[in-house]
């Protein structure tokens, strides 16, 4: 299941993937690819721990809107050189196997 949802999210996202790799920007393309496998985790997280969807959609949604209106740490997709900078990709991957592993 989990690697059903890394698929969507690179099939979804590889626009920007392409893009990235086109600019050369490798630090972009990373963070992309550690979102890519830190959402399916979260997903499969919360889904086993509530027998829902209904969380991730509430926890994800709210995410984005903090993440977008600078709140810097929870930027998963590296969407400014700050977060590049600040290395939240590296954080990101580092929380998906453990997020799996819950």
């Amino acid at each position: 299941m989990w690697l059903a949802d890394v698929f969507v999210a690179a099939i979804t996202g590889s626009g920007a993937a392409i893009h990235f790799a086109g600019l050369g920007a490798w630090t972009s393309l990373f963070a992309w690819a550690a979102g890519v496998l830190f959402i399916p985790a979260m997903t499969l997280m919360l889904g086993v721990w509530t027998n829902s969807r209904r969380m991730f959609e509430m926890v994800y949604l709210l995410w984005w809107y903090l993440a977008f209106n600078g709140i810097a740490t929870l930027d998963f997709f590296g969407t400014t050189q700050d977060t590049l900078d600040q290395g939240n990709p590296w954080v990101f991957l580092g929380l998906a196997p453990v997020l799996l592993a819950a």
